[in-house]
């Protein structure tokens, strides 16, 4: 798993209710419903979220804190991406 995919926190979740990041040209995008945990994520590699033409998208609830489900799902759209990365 890509390092700084593995290093997300719920400190990133909850810095404000949208949130973006990205790894190199891999760009990222939570929108997070503070009240349920609810969490909207997109994936791109163009530009910004607004401009982007290779959105992937996808909604999490977070129970517990348990961000492995959503760090599973970064990850393999970091690797449909970039197929020929270097595996982490």
């Amino acid at each position: 798993m890509k390092k700084e995919i593995e290093a997300l926190t719920m400190h990133e979740l909850r810095v404000t209710s949208v949130y973006t990041g990205s790894i190199g040209e891999f760009r990222y995008r939570f929108h997070m419903e503070f009240d349920s945990n609810e969490l909207d994520v997109a994936t791109y590699t163009q530009w910004c979220y607004e401009k982007a033409t290779d959105i992937k998208e996808t909604h999490f609830t977070i129970e517990n804190e348990d961000l492995s489900a959503l760090k599973a799902w970064m990850n393999e759209q970091y690797y449909t991406y970039f197929p020929d990365a270097p595996v982490e």
